[in-house]
């Protein structure tokens, strides 16, 4: 069993980090920065942002960092917290946000926002406690979340989600698949 706890502020700057090297190869990150050096460093910056704008949703995480999770609380006509980019990214970051804005659900969601993990710890049950811990506190309210990484569909599915939609960012951007999971 894997421990989770609450993160705390002192854990944000080592999960944005392992946040980093988790998405190094994710398509939405490498469609926004295909430098890899500038995705490495945005990477980070953008998990610090949506970190520290996650005050009043659930931020957890093993142990010892080696995942984590952010869920939010919305309700018709909420949007999710934005990164912030750099200029040459302005365009890219518009049409994904315009694309997440327009495929969120309607009415109230927990929304899985963000789930990583170490990569020499994917596939060990690190990734799915933080989930299934989320799960414990949400579950009265449906939960969504997209992602861009088809690799990622099984195992949302072995944890109740069904795929709702599915939808590519305009001007060449990722396709994403938009998954559910009934309040219960």
């Amino acid at each position: 069993m894997r421990d989770v706890r609450d993160a705390e502020d002192a854990d944000r700057d080592m999960l944005a980090g392992m946040f980093s090297r988790a998405f190094a190869d994710d398509p939405c990150m490498t469609w926004l920065y295909p430098e890899r050096n500038a995705r490495s460093v945005s990477a980070v910056n953008s998990f610090r942002f949506l970190f520290d704008q996650n005050v009043t949703g659930i931020r957890l995480t093993t142990t010892g960092c080696e995942a984590t999770s952010l869920w939010q609380f919305f309700a018709h006509g909420d949007r999710p917290a934005q990164t912030e980019k750099t200029p040459a990214d302005i365009s890219r970051t518009a049409a994904l946000t315009h694309a997440l804005a327009m495929h969120k659900p309607l009415g109230e969601f927990w929304y899985l926002h963000v789930t990583a993990c170490e990569p020499a710890h994917q596939g060990a049950g690190w990734g799915a406690a933080v989930i299934r811990a989320g799960l414990a506190r949400t579950a009265r309210k449906s939960i969504y979340l997209e992602t861009a990484n088809i690799a990622n569909l099984p195992f949302y599915r072995a944890m109740g989600f069904h795929v709702s939609e599915e939808w590519d960012v305009a001007d060449g951007g990722p396709h994403f698949w938009s998954m559910t999971r009934p309040a219960t």
